[in-house]
């Protein structure tokens, strides 16, 4: 755990930069870079709160970390009912720090802000420090290392927006900004073409280490058969225990392209491990199961291609990319549809069950506001209440029904809307609510997020003749 020490300066340093408000000139597409002296990792950094929006600094580990960054910018609103918008959507690596409101942060971190003796007092004007991992969801900082990275990005973006801000500095083409640490402790900026960055991000290689089970299933015979392979999160994070890391489920998925047979599905976390599991689950199906190697696998992704590239090359079994799979895609929403009827009990505790929930609501609407393609058109009044009319009104379905978003109903969504919410905000708040739920509800329903959107969107519709 961060000591005293660290902690102190990483506060120190984030009001700093909040002091320095360098979302004021610049943007989050402004990627620079600061190399940590410790271990020589490059954290790639993008700022966030132009125009009043999320404020905070984000800094995403190594090229991994860097490609996640770049995905996350790719995302449409057209990709919104790919199974791997989710997955994209979760798929960060990176340091946060950010300005949140009161109400927003853990018992964890109003307690180390009360050991450091430190006050604060407004919206958005409270620390706030994460780790996000992908797959996974996101944490307190648990080791000095985070602790101390994170307060020298911060430092040295307070440094690199202020050499920025006075001129002092220009990029030109690809070219961003790097802070580094030269042998005499000395923090300089370089300028280095985007170009070698991209370089070094790579398509996903999983090796297939059997060889002897890969030959096996290369001289079994072959059938005129494709099966179609997805991977997917499910939107309902777990937990193994109840001290243990929340985490979404991945889903693989191997279906026979015209019966819809389902050969394989397998369920991990996201790691890398994983695929190893799900490629030996795989080649033990092919090798003892169906006893034949199909015609091909196809799939509309290209990291899972990437992942069954090299099984399928030690295999004799061509892998192709294609449009749409439309067995694969069709258990999917089965799938995500069935939780419906599933009670997702993290732990024993109810109580514990209401924090994972509200923690996922929170960092799904913090992926909305930050996301360029979901916010674009957000009016400033309904940026600012967004995250907070969401969680007000998913505290309304859960204590007045005891409803839990995967199983709110259409009447009493309406009763909340018609009832309750009259009788606990403003004049001015009322009139935010039919744009920012509606909103809401079509984003969960087209990244697969939450069941029954479509109806609820309707009734929504109704009661606020949208």
């Amino acid at each position: 755990m961060p000591t005293v020490t660290e902690w102190s300066r990483l506060y120190q340093a984030s009001m700093d930069f909040k002091y320095f408000s360098p979302w004021n000139f610049m943007t989050e597409h402004q990627l620079f870079a600061v190399q940590d002296p410790e271990t020589n990792l490059t954290g790639f950094c993008c700022i966030l709160g132009q125009k009043g929006k999320h404020l905070a600094l984000n800094v995403y580990l190594g090229i991994e970390g860097l490609k996640g960054y770049l995905q996350m910018l790719e995302l449409s609103d057209d990709e919104l009912w790919h199974p791997n918008y989710f997955k994209t959507l979760w798929g960060q690596t990176c340091l946060v720090s950010s300005f949140e409101d009161r109400s927003q942060l853990s018992d964890k971190d109003i307690e180390q802000i009360k050991v450091l003796g430190l006050k604060f007092k407004g919206t958005k004007e409270w620390p706030q420090f994460r780790d996000y991992k992908a797959g996974f969801l996101p944490a307190e900082l648990e080791d000095g290392w985070q602790c101390r990275f994170l307060a020298t990005a911060l430092e040295q973006a307070t440094q690199l927006a202020n050499l920025i801000q006075t001129n002092q500095i220009n990029a030109t083409g690809d070219q961003i900004f790097i802070r580094v640490q030269n042998e005499q402790a000395e923090w300089n900026t370089i300028k280095v073409s985007m170009n070698l960055f991209l370089e070094q991000i790579s398509d996903l290689q999983i090796t297939y280490h059997n060889e002897l089970e890969a030959y096996r299933i290369m001289k079994l015979p072959q059938y005129d058969m494709v099966f179609e392979v997805t991977q997917f999160l499910l939107p309902d994070p777990v937990q193994t225990k109840p001290s243990a890391r929340g985490f979404f489920p991945m889903i693989t998925a191997i279906l026979e392209k015209d019966s819809k047979q389902l050969v394989l599905a397998e369920m991990t976390d996201s790691s890398r491990e994983s695929y190893d599991e799900v490629l030996s689950k795989f080649a033990r199906t092919l090798s003892r199961d169906l006893k034949f190697r199909p015609a091909c696998l196809v799939s509309d992704h290209q990291e899972v291609i990437d992942v069954f590239a090299d099984f399928c090359k030690k295999t004799k079994i061509p892998i192709l990319k294609v449009d749409y799979l439309e067995a694969a895609h069709e258990f999917m929403d089965d799938l995500i549809d069935s939780t419906e009827d599933e009670n997702y009990d993290f732990d024993e505790d109810s109580l514990n069950q209401v924090d994972v929930m509200m923690q996922t609501i929170r960092e799904i609407c913090k992926t909305i506001l930050n996301s360029d393609s979901l916010s674009r058109d957000m009016s400033k009044e309904v940026h600012a209440q967004f995250s907070n009319i969401v969680e007000l009104f998913h505290i309304v379905m859960l204590g007045n029904f005891n409803e839990f978003p995967d199983y709110w109903t259409a009447d009493h969504v309406e009763t909340a809307c018609r009832e309750i919410l009259p009788n606990i905000l403003s004049e001015e708040e009322l009139k935010l609510v039919p744009e920012i739920l509606y909103r809401y509800l079509f984003i969960a329903g087209e990244a697969k997020i939450m069941p029954n959107s479509e109806t609820l969107q309707q009734r929504v519709k109704t009661v606020y003749n949208l």
